[in-house]
């Protein structure tokens, strides 16, 4: 009988502020921050864009590939499958496969967008579009061998081929107030609800000052873990590491981590992984967060919490864990 064991080693991956391969994409600085080409990661990609004021850059279409972008810092718009969208810090955006997007960086505002590709998007490529891709499009060839589409080939491509798209203002999105000893609220950005055919999920955690998100891990399915705002640390398989803004991790299935609020202001991260359902744990376990109220005044932990991680949404606990089901039963 096939019985799941973890892994000898987990699987992880630490990047610290500004590191990664980089290259020039249409005057636009491109860092890859995580690709299968600089870790065992092979199911998605993540690359920084930072786009100098006044600046536009074609993003093209991926003719199978669906992107997240996540905006970490100033302003400007996009044009998504002809639709023109104004976005700022904190919009999220989901580009489905087969469809174009664009993007215009206000005047004088740095534009910077987080991007994410499940799977590897072409934008990873550092070894092939760092000498190809300075200040306009990649050459045909490139194209080709990167399966990137012009707006007009994304468009000749059948309905059928062609994802969904979906911006989200910042704030927007189903929110849930934490309980201590993550204080704060998480916001959903994408479930495989809101884009059926995928599963793929993304979310943005705030911790107040202090709080933290206890160790735990995820029997499947990759997590990415990226900080947007604030200072923070992360201790990922037993090792404490600066996690300020700028800084990401990748735990794997079985990879411990926590994360700690080191500062005096908020701090946000973004996160986004395959399977979904870590986004669902913290909606059950949470309590809604309706625009125009406070978080309520007394919040006590739901006594159910890690019975519902461990057994609907196969998060692991440390043994030594005071809500782990196991240890709660040998108890």
């Amino acid at each position: 009988m096939l019985q799941e064991q973890a892994p000898a080693r987990p699987i992880l991956a630490y990047r610290g502020i500004g590191e990664g391969s980089q290259y020039q994409w249409q005057g636009a600085l491109a860092t890859v921050r995580v690709s299968p080409r600089d870790s065992v990661f092979s199911e998605f990609s993540l690359t920084d864009f930072e786009i100098p004021a006044g600046n536009n850059v074609d993003l093209m279409a991926c003719r199978a590939v669906d992107r997240l972008y996540y905006c970490t810092g100033g302003r400007g718009e996009i044009t998504l499958d002809g639709q023109a969208h104004h976005i700022e810090d904190g919009s999220f955006v989901f580009c489905g496969r087969g469809r174009a997007l664009s993007v215009h960086a206000a005047d004088g505002q740095v534009l910077q967008l987080l991007n994410a590709s499940f799977p590897p998007g072409p934008e990873s490529r550092f070894d092939l579009l760092a000498d190809k891709a300075q200040d306009r499009l990649p050459d045909a060839a490139t194209c080709a061998a990167l399966e990137l589409l012009t707006q007009i080939e994304a468009e000749a491509l059948p309905e059928s081929q062609r994802g969904p798209t979906f911006v989200l203002a910042a704030g927007e999105g189903p929110s849930y107030w934490q309980a201590a000893p993550s204080v704060g609220e998480v916001t959903v950005k994408l479930t495989p609800a809101m884009a059926p055919v995928y599963n793929i999920a993304a979310g943005i955690q705030l911790l107040e000052p202090g709080a933290l998100v206890r160790e735990h891990g995820h029997r499947r399915g990759i997590e990415c873990v990226v900080a947007v705002q604030g200072s923070a640390s992360v201790q990922i398989d037993g090792v404490e590491q600066d996690f300020s803004k700028g800084a990401v991790c990748v735990a794997g299935p079985y990879a411990m981590h926590s994360f700690r609020n080191t500062g005096n202001e908020p701090f946000i991260l973004f996160s986004c992984g395959t399977p979904g359902g870590a986004e669902l744990a913290l909606a059950e376990t949470g309590v809604l967060h309706v625009p125009g109220q406070p978080r309520p005044a007394e919040m006590p932990r739901n006594a159910q919490t890690g019975r519902i991680l461990v057994e609907r949404y196969g998060f692991v606990l440390p043994s030594n864990a005071a809500d782990n089901p196991e240890t709660a039963a040998k108890g």
